[in-house]
C-alpha cells in the first residue's frame, strides 16, 4: 500500500493554503528531503502524525496547530498502526533521564507516561500536603479560645453573659429551685443558635419574662382569687341624657296663687319636691312639713286640685323620665381584686383611676338632672359640652379597658395557680428568648465559627483520605514502572552501532529501573549530552517499531517511516554513528519488505549528502542516486549532488549574511569546520597543497590590499588552530574555534573568510556564488559590502 504513497496536501500552519507536496519520486523506498530551518519540513513531520492519529499534543495546548491534511494514496485505518514517526515529540514523550545520586534513571516509552504520571501525582501529594498544613494550623486555631476565629472564643463570651448577675443562669436557676446557677452547656448554646430571633424588643421581653416569673413565684402557695367584675348600667355615651335634659316642656296656665306656689316648689326643691306636696294630699298628713300648720280636708282638696293644674300629663312623664336617669347614673362600686405581694399593682392602679374618673363623670351628670328637675318648665340650652361628652365615652372605655385587663390578670393568675407547671415551661423559655435577644451577634458569630470549625475538620479529614489516596497510586505507578520491559538488550545492540563500543554508553538492569553506564562508569543526568540523549531516543524508536515480534519477522510488514533530523540534532561526534545505525536499520526494512517506504528531513545538508551516499550504497549505484529533494519556498525541488564543495560555500555565506537564532545548535557548533574544510578545499583547488602550507606562500598573501594584510594574517592563523574534530572528549580542547568565539565573532569569522577569498582569487569565488540568472541573488555584491563592516573589524 505505501508503494503508492507519494504526495501529501497540507493545509495549516506554515502552510497557509492547502499545499501538495512531492515527497517520493519515481519507487525510490528512502527519500531524502534537504531545507532550511523554518522552511516547513517540521509541519510535515507533524502533519503526517495527526492524519494517523498519533499526535500527543492537546488541542487545548498554547501553540497548538490543527492541519487539514490529505494524501494521493489513502491511508486507511488498519494501516495508521503501520505509520512511524521520529521527531522531537518522539524523544520528548518516550524518553527521559533522571538522576539519583550519582546515577541516571533511563525511562522509555510507557515508563516515561508513568514518571509524568507518578511526577503530577507527586505534584498533587505535595499540594495536598500544602493545603493539609494550612487545614491543620486553621484546626489548631479553632480549637484555641483565645482566637477570635475559634467556636471556643465565642463559647466563652456567651457563657459569661449568661451567667451575669440576674441573667439566663440566675433566673433558670430561681424557676428550677436550684442553690447554684444553672450551666451553660453546648446543648444550650445549639438550641439558641436554632431559635428564631425574636421580633419583639428586649425591654419588651424583659417586661413579659419578669411578670410571668413574678407571677410564677407568688403563685407557689397561692389560693385562686374570686372576683366578680361590677356590671354597669351606663350608656356608652351621654347624647341620651343631653337629649333629655335639653328637652323643653310645656308651661301651664296659672293664677297669681298656683303660680308662687309652683315659685316656691322650684325655689325649695330640696326641701319640698313637688312629690313630697302630693304625697302631702294624698296620705293627708295632719300638718304641713313647712309651716307645722294643721291641716283639714279642705287643705288636701286645695293642694290636689293646685297640683293637677300645675304638673299636668307631659311633665309627669318628663319627670319620671329624669328620675329614671338619676337611677342610671349612680356611682360605680369601687370592686378591684386583690392580689399577692402587690401582683399586677399597675393594672390595680389603673383600674383605680378609671373608676374615680369615671364616677366624677357620673356625679356631673347627676347634678345636671337634679339642676333639670328644679325646672321642669324652664330651658337647659346645652346640658353638656363636646369635650364633656367625649371625655365621659373616653373614661368609660379606659374604665372597661382596665377591668378586662384585671379580668386577664386574674384568669392568668388562677390559671397559674392550677397550672403552675405550664407558666414554669413558658418562663423558661421567656428567659431563653430573652437570651436570644441580647447575644443574638455572638451566637450568630459562634455559629459561623462551630460552622468553619466543622468545614475545616470535613476538608482536613477529605484532604488526608485524598493523600492517601495519592500515595497509594503512586505506589502502583512505580510497581508498574517496575514490571516494564523496554527491550534493554536490543536498545544495546543498537547504541554499539552508534558509538562502535559495547560500553561507551550502555544500559544496566537495576533494582526496578535501568541504569546508564558511560565507558562503564555511573554518571549524572548533567553529564549526559542533548545527543545521547536522542541517540537513546533514536534507539528506543527501532526498538519499539519490531516489539512484539519475532526475530525472523521483525521487518517482514509493510511499514511507513518518517524521521525528521536524525544527526543534526545529536553532538557532531555520534554524525558518523548514526548514520551507520540507519544505514543498517534502513537495509533491513528495505529487504524485508519490498514496499515499505523511509522519508528521512533535515536542515543539515552535509547529513543530506551523506544519506544519498546511504541509499546509492543500499540500491547497489543503481538508479538515480545522486538526488534529493529541497523545500524551498514551500515547494520540493529536486537537487542533484553534484559539488559538495560548492554547497559549503553557499552554507558559510547564509551564515555570515543570516546570522538568526533558528540556526541551531548544530550549525553553531560546526561553523567552525565547516570554514576549515572550504579553506582546504580552496588551497586543494587553486595551489594543490594543504591550507598551512598556502599561508607560507608570500604570493598568496600579496593579494590583499596592504592596510588589510595583518588583519587577514592574524584572521588565517585562527582558522589553522580550529580543529576538525567536533568528537565529544574534544570538543573543548585549545584547537577548537567554536566554544571560545562568540556569535558575533563566528559571524565575523565567516564574513572574513568569504572576503579573504574575493581579495586573493575573486573569479574564482565568483565562479561559485555569482548570479547565473535575472532575478537571483547577488551574493557578490553582498560580499563586497561588508567592506564597511571590515573597517571597524580592522580598528
Amino acid at each position: 500500500m505505501f508503494e503508492n504513497f507519494k504526495k501529501i496536501t497540507i493545509e495549516g500552519g506554515y502552510f497557509e493554503q492547502p499545499t501538495t507536496l512531492d515527497l517520493f519520486k519515481d519507487r525510490q523506498n528512502l527519500s531524502i528531503v534537504y531545507g532550511r530551518n523554518g522552511s516547513g519540513k517540521t509541519t510535515i513531520a507533524k502533519a503526517i502524525r495527526q492524519l494517523v492519529g498519533k499526535d500527543t499534543e492537546q488541542p487545548t495546548e498554547e501553540g497548538y496547530v490543527s492541519y487539514s491534511v490529505s494524501t494521493d494514496a489513502i491511508i486507511l485505518d488498519d494501516k495508521k498502526d503501520s505509520v512511524f514517526i521520529f521527531d522531537e515529540e518522539f524523544v520528548r514523550e518516550n524518553v527521559r533521564t533522571k538522576g539519583k545520586g550519582l546515577e541516571t534513571i533511563v525511562m522509555m516509552g510507557e515508563q516515561v507516561d508513568l514518571d509524568t504520571q507518578i511526577t503530577n501525582k507527586n505534584e498533587e501529594k505535595i499540594a495536598i500536603e500544602k493545603k493539609v498544613a494550612e487545614q491543620t494550623t486553621r484546626r489548631v486555631n479553632f480549637e484555641n479560645g483565645s482566637d477570635a476565629s475559634s467556636p471556643l472564643y465565642f463559647y466563652n463570651k456567651i457563657r459569661d453573659k449568661l451567667r451575669e448577675d440576674g441573667g439566663w443562669a440566675d433566673i433558670d436557676r430561681n424557676v428550677k429551685g436550684n442553690s447554684v446557677r444553672s450551666r451553660v452547656t453546648e446543648d444550650l448554646l445549639k438550641k439558641l443558635v436554632l431559635m428564631e430571633e425574636p421580633k419583639e424588643t428586649e425591654e419588651a421581653l424583659r417586661t413579659q419574662l419578669n411578670a410571668d416569673l413574678t407571677l410564677y413565684t407568688q403563685t407557689e402557695d397561692a389560693q385562686a382569687i374570686v372576683w366578680n367584675p361590677v356590671k354597669l348600667k351606663l350608656p356608652k355615651s351621654l347624647d341620651g341624657v343631653k337629649a333629655l335634659l335639653e328637652k323643653r316642656v310645656e308651661k301651664p296656665t296659672l293664677n297669681e296663687r298656683e303660680h308662687r306656689l309652683l315659685t316656691f316648689l322650684q325655689e325649695h326643691a330640696e326641701h319640698h319636691l313637688q312629690e313630697t306636696t302630693q304625697r302631702l294630699a294624698e296620705e293627708k298628713w295632719p300638718f304641713c312639713p313647712l309651716c307645722l300648720r294643721k291641716t283639714s280636708d279642705e287643705d288636701y282638696e286645695y293642694i290636689s286640685e293646685t297640683l293637677k293644674r300645675i304638673l299636668n300629663k307631659e311633665s309627669e312623664i318628663y319627670s319620671k323620665a329624669l328620675d329614671e336617669a338619676m337611677d342610671v347614673f349612680v356611682d360605680v362600686e369601687m370592686a378591684i381584686p386583690k392580689f399577692p405581694d402587690r401582683l399586677n399593682e399597675k393594672e390595680r392602679e389603673a383600674a383605680q383611676r378609671a373608676t374615680v374618673q369615671l364616677n366624677k363623670d357620673v356625679a356631673a351628670v347627676r347634678n345636671r338632672i337634679i339642676q333639670r328637675k328644679r325646672d321642669i318648665y324652664g330651658v337647659m340650652e346645652e346640658a353638656f359640652n363636646a369635650d364633656k361628652v367625649d371625655g365621659y365615652s373616653t373614661h368609660l372605655t379606659n374604665y372597661m379597658a382596665a377591668m378586662q385587663e384585671l379580668e386577664v390578670c386574674v384568669a392568668t393568675f388562677n390559671r397559674s395557680v392550677n397550672e403552675r407547671e405550664k407558666l414554669k415551661r413558658k418562663v423558661l423559655h421567656e428567659n431563653e428568648l430573652l437570651a436570644k435577644k441580647r447575644l443574638t451577634i455572638l451566637l450568630d458569630s459562634y455559629k459561623q465559627a462551630n460552622k468553619a470549625y466543622e468545614n475545616c475538620q470535613k476538608a482536613l479529614s477529605k484532604l488526608e483520605k485524598d493523600k492517601e489516596r495519592t500515595e497509594g497510586e503512586i505506589k502502583a505507578l512505580k510497581a508498574r514502572i517496575e514490571r516494564t520491559d523496554i527491550a534493554q538488550d536490543y536498545i544495546n545492540e543498537e547504541l554499539q552501532y552508534v558509538f562502535y563500543s559495547d560500553t561507551k554508553v550502555k544500559l544496566v538492569a537495576g533494582d526496578g529501573c535501568y541504569k546508564l553506564k558511560v565507558n562503564g562508569r555511573s554518571v549524572p543526568p548533567k553529564k549526559i549530552s542533548v545527543g545521547e540523549r536522542n541517540v537513546l531516543g533514536l534507539c528506543y524508536f527501532f526498538a519499539r517499531l519490531f516489539s512484539d515480534k519475532k526475530k525472523d519477522d521483525k521487518y517482514k510488514d509493510e511499514i511507513l517511516i518518517i524521521i525528521d533530523d536524525p544527526v543534526s540534532s545529536f553532538d557532531y561526534g555520534n554524525r558518523l554513528g548514526v548514520m551507520s545505525l540507519l544505514r543498517h536499520q534502513f537495509d533491513n526494512i528495505k529487504k524485508g519488505n519490498s514496499n515499505s517506504r523511509i522519508l528521512l528531513l533535515t536542515h543539515d545538508l552535509r547529513s543530506a549528502f551523506d544519506m544519498v551516499k546511504v541509499r546509492s550504497e543500499l540500491n547497489g549505484g543503481k538508479g538515480n542516486g545522486k538526488t534529493f529533494l529541497e523545500l524551498v519556498d514551500k515547494q520540493m525541488k529536486e537537487r542533484v549532488v553534484s559539488n559538495e564543495y560548492k554547497k559549503l560555500l553557499e552554507y558559510v555565506y547564509d551564515y555570515a549574511k543570516t546570522p538568526t537564532d533558528d540556526k541551531g545548535d548544530y550549525m553553531e557548533t560546526s561553523i567552525g569546520n565547516v570554514m576549515r574544510r572550504v579553506v582546504e578545499a580552496f588551497s586543494s583547488f587553486c595551489y594543490n597543497m594543504k591550507f598551512e602550507e598556502m599561508m607560507c606562500r608570500d604570493g598568496v598573501l600579496k593579494a590583499v590590499p596592504d592596510e588589510k594584510r595583518t588583519y587577514y594574517e592574524n584572521f588565517m592563523c585562527r582558522l589553522a588552530l580550529n580543529g576538525e574534530s567536533h568528537m565529544e572528549e574534544r570538543v573543548y580542547d585549545l584547537n577548537t574555534i567554536t566554544p571560545y568565539f562568540t556569535k558575533q565573532e563566528k559571524v565575523q569569522t565567516a564574513k572574513s573568510l568569504l572576503l579573504f577569498l574575493s581579495y586573493i582569487n575573486e573569479e574564482h569565488l565568483s565562479c561559485y556564488l555569482a548570479k547565473k540568472e535575472d532575478g537571483d541573488e547577488d551574493r557578490m555584491a553582498e560580499i563586497k559590502s561588508w567592506e564597511t563592516e571590515e573597517a571597524v573589524w580592522m580598528k
